[in-house]
């Protein structure tokens, strides 16, 4: 087997910033919990926010689907939809693709609401059920301060995250090049190399 070549001191401290960036994304660097980027009182404010968002919101997307039905009459489904559709006019296909939006946002508005409320939601969870709530809710017309004050949150947990995922990122690159830099750093990497080189190591046991 060839011998691996290795980049030298140089080279490997000149990559410290790169393995550091490469290694993940910054917020895996930190806590994806949902209580360690916003209060109890601002979660609890948010659970209390989203019932009332979804029921104003899932009674307008279901006007706007009658409507769209009433204009367009009966919608067929499977392989005649595709038939159908080819023959309606220019503003009829804008409406049925603005039926076929409304009904995405409908099935999101269900799925993300319960998603809001799992005990085990991520801050992750939580942003992208907040987000499609909301897209919901203003597809739906019914954009008001409740809707307002959820976004204002959506947006509250993501810049806290980031914020100490940038630093922690930060800190990292800043600790690694450190490292690479020191005589401690490179001893340790030369062994972790030899270690390497030297294969794996097959232990016998006698039975």
């Amino acid at each position: 087997m060839a011998q691996r070549t290795w980049p030298t001191r140089e080279e490997w401290a000149a990559k410290a910033e790169y393995s550091v960036r490469t290694a993940c994304l910054p917020n895996e660097r930190v806590s994806n919990k949902p209580a360690d980027w916003l209060t109890a009182d601002e979660l609890d404010e948010a659970r209390t926010l989203i019932p009332a968002i979804v029921k104003a919101a899932r009674a307008g997307l279901n006007r706007a689907v009658k409507a769209v039905r009433l204009e367009l009459g009966a919608i067929p489904t499977g392989v005649g939809y595709y038939d159908w559709h080819e023959n309606l006019t220019t503003d009829q296909k804008h409406l049925a693709d603005q039926y076929h939006q409304l009904l995405s946002a409908r099935r999101h508005l269900n799925s993300e609401s319960k998603r809001a409320f799992d005990e085990y939601a991520t801050a992750d969870d939580l942003l992208f059920a907040w987000g499609r709530i909301g897209v919901a809710a203003k597809r739906a017309g019914i954009a008001n301060g409740e809707t307002d004050r959820l976004n204002v949150l959506q947006h509250t947990l993501a810049e806290r995250r980031s914020a100490a995922a940038e630093q922690a990122l930060k800190d990292a690159i800043e600790l690694t090049v450190d490292r690479r830099n020191s005589d401690e750093g490179w001893a340790a990497e030369l062994e972790r190399r030899a270690d390497i080189d030297a294969g794996p190591r097959v232990t016998y046991h006698r039975t």
